[in-house]
């Protein structure tokens, strides 16, 4: 999208044209500063570093043409309002952390221009600021609305998916209390057993997904611990509520936070069970030199290569079947756990071979122990 056209090229001035050439210069300078600043920042893909972020920076400097039109000046608000709302959706920074983004681009143009010896005087100044602010406000604006309409969205999920495990729940506690034997009574609290576990593994993935959307820190307790012990266990709880869950791991003994990965590890597994074909899932461990890696496979419909990387950060599941329970906030959860860990996780996705998601992180995740 080129928002620097050719018809003002020719009005911008020699200053404006300059800092424009200095682009790269000023993004490095910029994600130096960012990087160190904001926790995390270095685990995001490079186009979301700098994406529509580069527009702005483009519109901020046009700001500083005295004389271009005011016809042919772009619209900077609408780019960074499209930046903010871009932020809202695929990333879970804080609106401190959007505002301390922008501030920091600032921070780069005049620290660029000043080793440059590019002279920015009161009048490019000023008016840098003045588009900077613009700018700022209308991202942020965009950025609190965008997560307004995610927040409304997750109160409507939460609303609707409640209801099936309370109805099973109330059904269950209807038969009991009118069973005539022992053995109507007993599948009734069977009835009442089961949906008080979905219950219950809802309202953890709600409480997870809070933690993520409040950028806390995990609480992580590393200990050392065979990752096949952990394998078998998550198998043997699956296998009890009838899921076909093929798990193989070889003996790999590492210091990670056993419970968060246990939670990750199932929010993983009932996610490939729910978008699933009803075929068999598959979860696999095995270590490569000083690193562990996990995978959990399953087949059915691919996920879109546009929303690979979006299903990591917090969205309700407003595209699936209303028969699907939970809303789709486990995988935020397990980003953190694998980031907290000092690692990552993944997904690919074809129509030939299903689906499967990888968490790969260190052996020894000591070092990463708040």
């Amino acid at each position: 999208m080129a928002l620097a056209t050719d018809q003002n090229v020719a009005s911008r001035t020699a200053i404006s044209q300059t800092m424009l050439g200095k682009r790269e210069h000023v993004f490095a300078r910029w994600e130096q500063l960012f990087c160190a600043s904001l926790d995390g920042a270095v685990s995001l893909p490079e186009p979301l570093l700098d994406d529509s972020l580069r527009m702005v920076y483009d519109n901020l400097i046009d700001a500083i043409t005295t004389n271009l039109p005011d016809a042919l000046r772009p619209n900077n608000q609408i780019i960074a309002a499209a930046h903010g709302e871009l932020r809202s959706r695929m990333t879970d920074f804080s609106v401190d952390q959007l505002i301390l983004e922008f501030q920091l681009l600032r921070e780069a143009i005049r620290s660029v221009a000043h080793e440059e010896h590019i002279d920015l005087g009161t009048a490019e100044l000023t008016a840098l600021q003045s588009a900077h602010d613009l700018a700022l406000r209308s991202a942020v604006d965009q950025f609190v609305a965008g997560r307004s309409r995610q927040r409304r969205c997750l109160s409507a999920c939460l609303a609707h998916d409640l209801r099936s495990p309370l109805a099973l729940m109330q059904a269950g506690a209807q038969l009991v209390a009118k069973a005539e034997t022992l053995e109507t009574a007993h599948r009734g609290a069977l009835r009442v057993q089961a949906a008080g576990r979905r219950l219950e593994n809802m309202i953890t993935e709600l409480t997870d997904t809070f933690t993520v959307e409040g950028r806390e820190r995990l609480p992580l307790v590393i200990k050392h611990f065979d990752m096949q012990v952990l394998i078998a266990e998550i198998s043997d709880e699956f296998h009890s509520r009838g899921c076909m869950l093929d798990a193989v791991s070889e003996s790999i003994w590492g210091y990670w936070c056993e419970k968060s990965v246990r939670r990750a590890l199932e929010n993983l597994v009932i996610n490939a069970y729910k978008y699933g074909d009803g075929s068999i899932v598959r979860l696999h461990a095995a270590r490569n030199c000083d690193r562990l890696r996990l995978a959990i496979h399953n087949s059915g419909t691919p996920i879109p290569f546009d929303r690979r990387h979006s299903i990591f950060f917090s969205q309700p599941h407003a595209n699936h079947p209303d028969t699907v329970d939970g809303w789709g906030l486990g995988l935020p959860f397990v980003r953190r756990v694998a980031r907290n860990h000092g690692g990552s996780v993944w997904v690919d996705s074809t129509a030939d071979d299903g689906n499967t998601f990888v968490i790969d992180m260190p052996i020894d995740c000591r070092l990463f122990a708040p």
